[in-house]
């Protein structure tokens, strides 16, 4: 639309509005790529007549919760998953 808006903000505001707008994008794309594939791999809306129990089902663990340690041994494991569910 040819429309242009400056407004004159400080360092360090300005890279925490950049920083929110940034973690804002992954989030809503994040959620727009988790949507799609559910779509995509949803097996009751691509084969008609199938139900939930001709199906298997594939889970997924989100580990981005492991702490950066050199290693991380089962009790993290654990902890991670109880805190997933």
């Amino acid at each position: 639309r040819g429309e242009e808006y400056k407004v004159p903000l400080k360092f360090d505001i300005a890279k925490e509005s950049a920083d929110a707008f940034a973690k804002e994008i992954y989030a809503k794309t994040f959620l727009w790529l988790v949507r799609s594939i559910n779509d995509a791999t949803c097996a009751e809306n691509n084969y008609p007549g199938g139900t939930s129990i001709n199906y298997g089902l594939i889970g997924l663990l989100d580990i981005f919760g492991f702490e950066s340690f050199p290693v991380n041994g089962f009790e993290q494991l654990c902890i991670n998953y109880c805190n997933e569910k």
